[in-house]
């Protein structure tokens, strides 16, 4: 059996919509496609607004089996347009329904063709230019080819709001059907003919008097017209196709419409030139606009097709020679090139179809919607499945396991680029017996072992087994033949998934075990600080200290010293590391292979780092006293003195209050006991803590004076001395109890002995102060003094 060729295909499976009915053909003699055509001729139903080939913006939506672009509100625009490309070469006919109904008569809506290629598209601008040409400040739809406009209000027609050419600069043309070529921005998007299809007289651009018809189909109120034999019922056809006497093409547009008699076909265009060159690749879309006139717009049924169906022939499809499946596993095939012919210029095999019978082939082909459809083709019969693997001629058939030595018929069709299906053609397929699972293990591993890590160029040994008695085994790596041994065992250095196919002498069929993969881990890289520092000169640094991670329960461990000394795993726990270049490195357990060796440097300085503690006021007033000497509320610099500069400190108050200033200045403000504690660290890295204890137990100081002499100039005055009291009450009384001095205020400066002006006597006197210290302790006081004159 010949060695297999994957091949990965994505299918795609389109569901399309229905609604306003337009045949629109482009063709082009000489352009090749080069965009996969998925979905072409395409038709459907507006069933799914969550259809992804249907994109819209604005107030465009799907409502009731219809694309509605527009509600009979002001000033609203909608758009849409169908995400598959469709080549121009051989053109495109659509079909669709208009329903322009229920409102007031404005503006109108268009349908256009602009190329598949362009990114990010964006609509043209609405009111008069209907979505498709430039307004004003607004560009023109992006990469544009080709624009309708069924103009309601009149003013796609003319040259207003900036528009390039038109029937009038000023004038509305109501119920006129326009045709603009393609553009860019602001550039082109030119008028090239225009057919009023109602007016109050015949004109050399109307239709004939007989003809006339309004475009929409209702006024304020009216539904919408479905039913051909309804009044108001309009369906229109629109081709392009190559002019065969000039450069160029022809443009034809007709309508379907009722207006009360019977339904008749009117002409709009025919043979209408078109010479604007068209890209190789198309997409169709349809927008609307309403201003101070409103309809609703909306289409319905949509087909569209390719138009020069003459010039197109069908694929041709054969019978070839029976193939052998394997019962119970996948089994790829590739319709061979000889069992298929392609005549279409620049045509390859979209998708393959398959069938149970050649009656349904026939019915599918009497249905262009049918004939031309890609499905995610998956046939389900009781003998197995089969399947399309998408575009292309690959598929895969999976038979049941009890239709063992059995031949399965089935039929198949391919679909071109251009939606022509093929004729149908019979496949044999003979079901035999597979073998057994097969495994693959490695050698000195448990069988459930399905990775195994190696190093670069190590030989790794594996062994096929399973409950088969198997004749010959072909190994695959990642999913390439490689060899076909007749023994179970393999080896090999090279990396990747392993998978083995085991063959029996019963058949042709084999086996496919799963995957077991060879690969080279990420080798560990130990991390480790460059220098270490022995901050104590008569103690060795712990290398484990150092380690941003030490995993001994993975991984093995060397390190190699300043004489070339190595140390294995547990002798690094406990090497005391001298002054010396060392590297090391590591691998994980059960292989041979290393990481990267990472260096570091081991010094040690000449003593350690000592700090000595010392605090003073910080004002300079009161230098040097002791500690009794220090209030609460007193601020107190810190500072220190090391052996070496340092380059970080880090201080601890005692109180909760932290710093890394050098020298930080604190205000404790109760009484206690403060443990004073500074951190600091070196410029190698060695870092060392010293401590003292601060008491402090006053909060304030009262000082009474036991005389003054107000006619003096010093202690002219009396009021007590204080520190450390926030607020203060002084009372002064005679000794015959009358109060001869009073105040409240801590700045006072006391008593100048007068009593109203005149100068008190001499002799004894009684005070009273009443006094709340900095840490909220009241205080009273109270005694004699003299008045000495």
């Amino acid at each position: 059996m010949k060695e297999r060729d994957k091949i990965s295909i994505v299918s795609k499976a389109l569901n399309v919509f229905a609604g306003f009915f337009i045949y629109m053909t482009i063709i082009f003699s000489s352009s090749s496609i080069s965009l996969a055509q998925s979905g072409f001729p395409f038709c459907g139903n507006f069933t799914d607004d969550s259809n992804p080939i249907l994109i819209t913006g604005g107030a465009a939506s799907i409502q009731d089996g219809v694309l509605r672009l527009t509600d009979a509100s002001q000033d609203q625009s909608g758009y849409a347009y169908i995400d598959i490309p469709f080549p121009s070469n051989f053109g495109i006919k659509a079909a669709f329904e208009m329903y322009i109904y229920g409102g007031t008569g404005g503006d109108g809506m268009s349908v256009f063709l602009f190329d598949a290629n362009t990114e990010n598209f964006a609509p043209g601008g609405f009111g008069g230019s209907l979505g498709y040409a430039q307004r004003n400040e607004d560009p023109g739809l992006t990469g544009a080819y080709f624009g309708l406009g069924f103009d309601v209000f009149g003013n796609f027609s003319n040259s207003s709001e900036s528009k390039n050419g038109g029937l009038s600069p000023e004038l509305t043309f109501p119920n006129t059907i326009a045709v603009r070529t393609g553009g860019s921005g602001f550039t082109g998007y030119d008028f090239l003919t225009a057919k009023t299809t109602l007016a109050v007289n015949e004109t050399a651009i109307s239709l004939p008097l007989n003809e006339m018809f309004a475009l929409n189909s209702g006024i304020q109120g009216t539904p919408r017209v479905t039913n051909p034999d309804q009044i108001g019922y309009r369906k229109v056809y629109l081709e392009i196709l190559p002019n065969p006497n000039a450069n160029g093409y022809l443009l034809n547009l007709e309508l379907d419409i009722n207006n009360g008699e019977e339904l008749r076909r009117v002409v709009i265009f025919s043979n209408q030139p078109y010479n604007q060159q068209a890209p190789e690749n198309l997409k169709i879309g349809f927008a609307a606009s309403t201003g101070g006139m409103v309809n609703i717009h909306e289409i319905g049924e949509l087909t569209v097709e390719v138009a020069d169906q003459e010039g197109l022939e069908n694929p041709v499809t054969r019978e070839f020679e029976d193939l052998a499946t394997c019962a119970g596993q996948d089994n790829y095939f590739e319709i061979p090139d000889s069992a298929f012919d392609l005549p279409n210029e620049n045509s390859s095999v979209r998708c393959l179809q398959f069938y149970s019978s050649l009656e349904e082939i026939e019915t599918v082909l009497e249905d262009i919607c049918l004939q031309g459809t890609c499905r995610s083709d998956v046939l389900e019969l009781e003998e197995g499945v089969i399947r399309a693997n998408g575009n292309g001629v690959g598929y895969t058939f999976t038979p049941s396991a009890d239709f063992i030595d059995k031949t399965l018929t089935v039929y198949y069709t391919i679909i071109d680029t251009y939606g022509r299906q093929s004729n149908g053609s019979a496949m044999n397929l003979f079901i035999q017996e597979s073998p057994n699972p097969i495994h693959i293990k490695f050698e000195n591993f448990d069988e459930e072992i399905k990775e195994v890590f190696t190093c670069e160029g190590e030989l790794v040994r594996m062994e096929a087994f399973g409950d088969d008695v198997f004749s010959s085994y072909k190994w695959y790596l990642d999913d390439e033949f490689i060899i076909e041994t007749q023994g179970p065992l393999y080896e090999s250095v090279l990396l990747g998934i392993y998978k083995v196919e085991g063959y029996t002498t019963r058949n042709e069929c084999f086996v496919v075990s799963d995957g077991i993969s060879i690969t080279i881990p990420d080798l560990p890289e130990v991390a480790i600080q460059q220098e270490i520092i022995a901050c104590n000169p008569e103690v060795a640094p712990n290398l484990l200290d150092y380690l941003e991670e030490y995993d001994p329960d993975s991984l093995d461990y060397k390190l190699t010293g300043p004489q070339g000394e190595i140390l294995l795993d547990e002798e690094i726990e406990v090497i005391d590391l001298l002054p010396g270049t060392y590297s090391i490195e590591a691998r994980l357990k059960g292989l041979d292979c290393f990481g990267p060796n990472t260096s570091f440097e081991v010094n040690y300085v000449t003593e350690p780092l000592s700090l000595a503690i010392s605090y003073q006021l910080a004002d300079p007033t009161r230098s040097s006293i002791a500690d009794a000497d220090i209030f609460i509320d007193d601020e107190i610099s810190f500072s220190f003195e090391s052996n070496r500069p340092i380059v970080f400190t880090e201080w601890d108050l005692g109180d909760g209050t932290t710093s890394n200033e050098v020298s930080p200045f604190h205000v404790f403000g109760n009484r206690g006991e403060y443990l004073i504690q500074v951190t600091a660290e070196d410029e190698f890295g060695c870092t060392t803590t010293d401590e003292i204890l601060l008491i402090l137990d006053l909060s304030y100081r009262i000082m009474v004076p036991t005389g003054f002499t107000p006619l003096l100039f010093e202690n002219n005055h009396f009021r007590p001395k204080t520190r450390g009291i926030v607020s203060m009450e002084l009372l002064v009384f005679n000794l015959w109890g009358n109060m001869v001095f009073q105040s409240n205020d801590l700045g006072t400066e006391g008593w100048d002995g007068k009593v109203n002006g005149e100068m008190a006597p001499s002799g004894s006197y009684v005070y009273k102060a009443t006094m709340v210290s900095a840490d909220g302790e009241l205080v009273e006081e109270s005694g004699r003094f003299s008045l000495i004159r």
